[in-house]
């Protein structure tokens, strides 16, 4: 049987994905622990990556908080269809325009971005939704867990 395009391409994010995760795991700090991926479970759906210490454990409210976007190679992102959505006490809130027009937090292709002290400390329940440009949806959500200084055992400067 001879692979077709979309063996290869999904081969191809699979092996990307194992060696971000090894990479991840080799030069880990607490701040960049191994990640968790979510997708849809077709073969080539967009993945969200969010770091598992993020997820579990949580990360001190002065790192910086990477969400990475993984598309099939023959397409990249929507970014027009990414929502974010926080959940709080009486529902959730859309929080996508806010990311978007927030100069501490840096949208594109590849994911987001939120520079250290963004997100003050606690416990988030997000909700990340987007598509590729063939219209393959992806959603992903946890629950997010910031570390106050004192949490994460860290002194402020």
């Amino acid at each position: 049987m001879v692979p077709t395009a979309s063996h290869r391409t999904a081969a191809l994010r699979t092996a990307i994905l194992i060696l971000a995760t090894l990479v991840g795991a080799l030069f880990a700090t607490p701040e960049t622990a191994p990640a968790k991926a979510f997708s849809n479970g077709s073969i080539d759906s967009p993945v969200v990556v969010l770091p598992d210490r993020l997820l579990h454990g949580g990360l001190p409210e002065t790192a910086p908080i990477d969400i990475a976007f993984v598309t099939a190679s023959d397409t990249s992102v929507d970014l027009s269809s990414l929502r974010v959505l926080v959940h709080k006490f009486f529902g959730w809130f859309d929080m996508t325009n806010r990311l978007r027009s927030d100069a501490r937090a840096h949208i594109s292709a590849r994911g987001i971005h939120l520079d250290s002290g963004m997100l003050p400390a606690g416990e988030y329940e997000v909700w990340v939704s987007l598509r590729d440009m063939k219209g393959r949806l992806v959603e992903a959500t946890g629950i997010v867990h910031i570390l106050s200084l004192q949490a994460a055992g860290k002194s402020p400067s």
